[in-house]
């Protein structure tokens, strides 16, 4: 226990530690949200336009979260600004480099902000000492650094060019200089307060428990309000107090006159026995608690410890639908008999939105992080499940891949199959290029920057191939979502009255034809959609640009053999066998294949033969040439 070990162990900088760790139960429980606006400022492309991005750098420097504030300094539009300036991409504007020398500066002293160091888990972008004179003779100079950058008011010049980021950083200057002003309005409550002031002002002064106490008690007066604090912070108050009086029967009190602690206190004895001075853990009645409380339980099957835990983890579960699953996952993990099984119930029984990815990503980072394996692959399954039930076929189906689950990824494969089926046999009788019309189309069109083989990996997550009995099928549905998005733009280049031999017509019939023909050699497409689907691909057959050179003869030689594999669909297609060919018109169409094959292989054969004729010819002499080319024609 950190915040144990700050008081007993003379570190308070375990104390800034522990309250930095633990800002996500802070926050759930006092019911602020700072974690998740935090997040929303790392996601927004221009983040210091709003209104919260000071306010949250200011007030994680003054906590000394220093990982965090300069990530969100990162982010700030300057940066990325004169990066696009250097590439040449956008004139430098007015005011720029001196925007950008001003969020430079702040990095650097951030960066360099000496702190005294805690007995464990440093944050490997501050400066941490070990020494105290080491620690004041290196902090009196940073300081005098930033007090002599804002004297000189360098960040003046940046002001014409945007007060807000001007302002801003004088209030984070203000923290850093440690003005108790500046820290009193970049803190929400007396304990972030009291870290500020260790942070920013007592430095290497607060050794001893009794100076930590002084210290909270101060920003507790300076931080009276007339309305009621959160239950939360009235608790700690007490437990500190009696933390810093090394008053053991005090905290046990405190923690058992506060209901939900008290489940937390029984969970983490054994480190609270550890942690206290004298306890000798390794021997007289200190290990004989330890014994007891690590003992297997002939009734649950676990430990007296994992029991505790499963049961503060239980006590959790009201309050998870407002996100607290993240912290009854934790303690879950911690579970090595019955934690996994349990952090599945949970999740399957959470409700699950698909369209929140950013949520479900989170709670798959958790698991990950975690060691909970099978539960993130749970909530794959849950949220392939909800996405199907929304219609969202294609989402589904990522969700069912990410999950590793066969059955139901071969389930939904077949779903988009039916789908395709359909959609090809829409357009039967049309002779024009055009998109196949896929409910939800450009969702599974989003597919192909995901599924594997489709040459993207833009899902992160997506493994090398579909898993299961669904292979075969996931390749063909990626060759059929590349053909439609060929035809689509090939139908708006036509709509735009581009030229045959135009870039974006040439572009579109050679990404048509490599996905006709991946389905060809692989023979991916069932064989009762041949024929809808060399019907729809009749554009790229019939075409003219570049001299009608699309298909080559021995493309045209595998179509043909592929037909006669399926003859025995396309004879019948008057008995009107197959989801297909069941149309009325299938037969004229299935003729309409034929003579297209046929036309495509005489004309292959005929540029073969002129091919061989100008290359015969540049061998011998060009009269030659000229005398085979006519005989041939």
């Amino acid at each position: 226990m950190p915040v144990v070990r700050a008081c007993f162990g003379r570190r308070v900088q375990d104390f800034v530690h522990w309250l930095t760790a633990h800002a996500d139960i802070t926050d759930a429980v006092t019911g602020d949200s700072s974690s998740e606006r935090i997040q929303e400022l790392l996601h927004d492309s221009a983040p210091d336009i709003n209104s919260e991005y000071w306010p949250m750098v200011r007030r994680l420097v003054a906590l000394g979260r220093t990982s965090t504030a300069l990530e969100l300094l990162k982010r700030h539009t300057v940066v990325g600004e004169m990066e696009a300036v250097e590439a040449g991409l956008v004139l430098m504007r007015p005011g720029l480099k001196a925007q950008l020398d001003l969020i430079n500066f702040l990095d650097v002293v951030i960066r360099r902000q000496p702190r005294m160091a805690p007995s464990a888990n440093r944050d490997t972008t501050a400066r941490a000492f070990s020494s105290v004179p080491d620690f004041t003779a290196t902090r009196a100079h940073w300081l005098n650094v930033v007090q002599e950058y804002v004297t000189e008011g360098a960040y003046e010049a940046a002001r014409a060019a945007s007060e807000r980021t001007v302002e801003g950083a004088r209030s984070v200057l203000a923290v850093l200089l440690g003005q108790p002003a500046a820290l009193r309005a970049a803190t929400h409550n007396w304990l972030e307060l009291a870290a500020a002031e260790i942070v920013h002002r007592q430095g290497g002064c607060v050794e001893a428990a009794n100076q930590l106490g002084a210290v909270l008690t101060e920003c507790q007066a300076a931080c009276r309000r007339d309305d009621e604090e959160s239950a939360l912070l009235a608790m700690l108050a007490e437990l500190l107090e009696a933390l810093t009086d090394m008053d053991i029967s005090g905290v046990v009190s405190v923690m058992n006159s506060f209901g939900l602690v008290q489940s937390w206190l029984m969970l983490h004895s054994l480190e609270l026995m550890a942690a206290y001075p004298g306890s000798a853990v390794g021997g007289g009645s200190a290990s004989r608690n330890t014994e007891i409380l690590t003992e297997r339980l002939a009734v649950s099957g676990c430990d007296q410890m994992e029991y505790f835990r499963l049961a503060w983890a239980e006590s959790l579960l009201p309050g998870c639908l407002g996100g607290g699953w993240q912290l009854a996952l934790q303690y879950l993990a911690w579970c090595p008999q019955h934690g996994e099984a349990a952090a599945e119930a949970l999740l399957e029984a959470l409700p699950v939105n698909s369209c929140d990815v950013r949520s479900l990503e989170k709670a798959l980072v958790a698991c990950r992080r975690l060691g909970l394996g099978s539960t993130a692959a749970v909530l794959c399954r849950v949220a392939g499940a909800d996405a199907l039930s929304r219609g969202y076929l294609g989402s589904g189906l990522q969700w069912m891949v990410r999950a590793a689950d066969p059955r139901r990824t071969a389930t939904v494969l077949e779903m988009l199959e039916g789908m395709v089926a359909d959609s090809l046999a829409a357009r039967l009788n049309k002779y024009q290029a055009g998109p196949l019309d896929l409910p939800g189309g450009g969702e599974l069109q989003a597919l192909l920057d995901w599924l594997p083989g489709a040459g993207q990996a833009g899902g992160g997550e997506a493994p090398p191939s579909v898993p299961g009995g669904g292979r075969g099928v996931g390749t063909f549905l990626v060759d059929v979502l590349k053909l439609s998005r060929a035809m689509g733009q090939l139908a708006a280049a036509r709509d735009s009255n581009a030229q045959p031999d135009d870039a974006a017509v040439l572009n579109s019939l050679s990404a048509g034809h490599d996905a006709l023909m991946s389905m060809v050699r692989g023979r991916t497409p069932p064989r009762r959609l041949f024929v809808a689907l060399v019907f729809y691909a009749l554009p790229l057959l019939e075409a003219t640009a570049a001299g009608g050179r699309l298909f080559s003869l021995a493309d045209v030689q595998q179509l043909l053999d592929w037909m006669g594999e399926c003859e025995s669909r396309v004879g019948a297609a008057s008995a009107g066998e197959g989801t297909v060919l069941s149309d009325p018109d299938a037969s004229r169409c299935a003729r309409s294949v034929q003579l297209a094959l046929v036309r495509a292989m005489a004309r292959a054969h005929t540029l073969q033969e002129e091919s061989n004729g100008a290359a015969t010819g540049d061998s011998v002499g060009s009269g030659r040439g000229i005398v085979y080319a006519a005989d041939g024609g």
